[in-house]
Parts: structure tokens; sequence; C-alpha cells
């Protein structure tokens, strides 16, 4: 009888190298965000104020209106197509412009809220969103915490939602 001849698997060691650079990969974005579910894109915060600045007029939605729930639906869907994160920063002029001449959505939370995300987003308890004028059209959100606006600014795929449905509400 001959010698056997023995087959090699190489699928075996491609799928301990692949899991392994995964894994790799994994842990580090986990470290440099600091959150170990950096990779979840759905946001469903419910904030507690909504204020639409729309040229100076201002328009309050709370919880009790009933525009509220579909609302917050439109802009938690907005918040969970993050595509980005730019260098943005918003100077005094630029939000007096957004609060008396152009349209935007600010959304308030009771408490600190945090966004999983890739880009090390930290806390927040507030948020800009504009949907007309000046960086309207890069679909950016402002994030605050204790009432002052911080460096950069958040990107997402569309504002489309939060639009219909404030079209759709009569806005």
């Amino acid at each position: 009888m001959g010698p056997t001849r023995r087959w090699i698997n190489l699928w075996q060691p491609i799928l301990v190298v692949v899991l392994f650079f995964g894994a790799v990969y994994y842990g580090i974005m986990a470290v440099n965000n600091g959150d170990l579910l950096w990779w979840w894109p759905w946001f469903d915060e419910e904030p507690t104020e909504i204020v639409m600045y729309r040229a100076g007029q201002k328009t309050v939605i709370t919880a009790e209106s009933p525009d509220y729930s579909p609302l917050v639906q439109a802009i938690n869907e907005s918040l969970s197509q993050r595509t980005g994160y730019l260098n943005l920063g918003l100077s005094e002029p630029t939000i007096e412009e957004y609060m008396t001449q152009s349209t935007v959505i600010e959304l308030t939370y009771a408490t600190l809220v945090s966004m999983h995300s890739q880009y090390r987003l930290v806390p927040f308890d507030g948020l800009l969103i504009p949907l007309e004028g000046r960086h309207a059209e890069l679909h950016v959100v402002f994030l605050s915490q204790y009432g002052q606006y911080i460096a950069g600014a958040l990107q997402l795929a569309t504002t489309d939602p939060i639009k219909d449905e404030l079209a759709d509400l009569g806005y």
C-alpha cells in the first residue's frame, strides 16, 4: 500500500484570518469610540421639546401635541442614517441667522443622551438640524451639551423624512 495523500483544507485558515482581522477592527473601533455598540445605527430617543424656527417664527411642539409622535419618528429616522462627521461649528451670527431667517429644528432632551456612532460623539442634551438656509444642503446636525454647541457636525444621509413630515403636518 502506497502513501496516502492528505488534502489541505484552505477554508479553515482563511476563516480564522478573516475572523481575526474582523475582531481586531471591531476592537480598535470600540476602543477609539469608547462604545461597544458603535456599529448600531438606530436612534430612538424622545426629546422633551421640539422647537421649529421658520423665518423668525417660533413653534414649540411638546409631547402633548398630536404632531409630536410622527415628527419624533421622522427625526429619529433621519438621525439613524448617519454618513459622516464634518468639521463645522456654529458661531453666534450663524445661530442668530438660523433663528431669524432660516428653517431649523431644535430638540431638547431631559438628560444627556448618547448616540452609537463610529464618530466618537459626546453625550448631548440638544440637537439643531438646519432644514433650509446655511448648511441645510449638507444634512448636518449640531450637538449641544448644557446649552453650548459642540464643535463639529454629524452628517446625515438626508433630512427629507423630517421635511416631508413637517409638510404633512402643515408646517
